[in-house]
């Protein structure tokens, strides 16, 4: 049902689905509410996403907002993610997704070509085809972690898609308890997660980089784990640098197998930024992406 006239919705929780899909465009999508504020996009109810008050207080489960707070100005994004916050359950997920200020710095750099970067400067800036098809904001890891944190979210884990947009999974922080200290952010160089019944694992390029942010007030010890491996492939050592050059191990990885490896870190409040990295080339397989080495069953907790 598309709804023209905002005050006129009564939401249902027998009909309507616990998902938002907000700032939906032409991605509709079956098992969600889509909003959106252009009518020509008929999504099921027409309102700003940004003050949503014909949907109930901790009505939803899960909220999809992809391209959406970028195109908000700036001084909006707080009041839009508390909006979104007040909308889920406790413990309820925020999926984002933006372009990454800082990847699109770096795809500059690497891309010395007129027509790359004008096709990054598009996607940084919005085509600007319509009304509501500008950018106005941007976003880099360590802004998106803390705005989040402000708006009441917690368990923030931040990946990257395509080499220069920012993913992120939120969950709205309990009422009753304290929030999750620690952010994570899967970034350069790591490829999404992989899932089967026997594990996860994550492959990287010849460098990666893993971010934690200790978002408390107070020092906090962390173990990060994983195993690291090739296989199939040759030999090679990948070596793990830690935050401000506090550590610098190097794990020599064979052929066949996965071999383990594991720290544990005192972060204190703020950014950390771990790096792995190898000189060894990537595997020689048929695959549009890089893989030089895999990080397997990784696990970050804290102690």
């Amino acid at each position: 049902m598309t709804v023209t006239d905002p005050p006129a919705f009564t939401y249902d929780p027998e009909r309507h689905p616990r998902r938002l899909n907000l700032g939906c465009g032409f991605d509709h999508r079956d098992d969600h509410l889509n909003v959106d504020f252009q009518d020509f996009h008929h999504p099921d109810l027409v309102a700003d996403v940004r003050d949503l008050p014909m949907l109930p207080t901790g009505g939803f489960e899960e909220i999809l907002a992809q391209d959406v707070l970028e195109h908000l100005p700036r001084s909006d994004t707080h009041a839009a993610l508390q909006e979104w916050a007040r909308l889920l359950q406790p413990g309820g997920r925020l999926h984002l997704q933006m372009p990454d200020v800082t990847a699109c710095g770096r795809f500059l750099v690497e891309h010395d070509d007129t027509a790359d970067h004008e096709q990054l400067l598009s996607q940084l800036f919005g085509t600007q085809g319509y009304t509501g098809d500008f950018h106005l904001a941007g976003f880099t890891d360590l802004t998106l972690v803390e705005a989040l944190r402000l708006a009441g979210f917690h368990r923030s884990v931040l990946g990257t898609r395509d080499g220069w947009m920012l993913t992120s999974t939120s969950q709205r922080c309990p009422d009753d308890a304290a929030p999750d200290p620690l952010a994570i952010g899967w970034l350069a160089g790591f490829w999404p997660a992989e899932l089967s019944e026997g594990g996860s694992w994550r492959w990287c390029d010849r460098q990666a980089e893993l971010l934690l942010v200790n978002q408390g007030a107070v020092a906090v010890n962390v173990r990060v784990a994983g195993t690291l491996g090739r296989s199939p492939g040759s030999s090679a050592v990948v070596r793990v640098a830690g935050p401000a050059g506090s550590f610098a191990d190097e794990v020599a990885v064979p052929a066949v197998g996965e071999v383990p490896w594991e720290r544990q870190l005192v972060l204190e409040p703020g950014p950390h930024r771990l790096r792995l990295s190898t000189t060894t080339a990537p595997l020689d397989v048929p695959d549009a992406r890089t893989l030089a080495f895999r990080l397997s069953d990784p696990t970050i907790t804290t102690l």
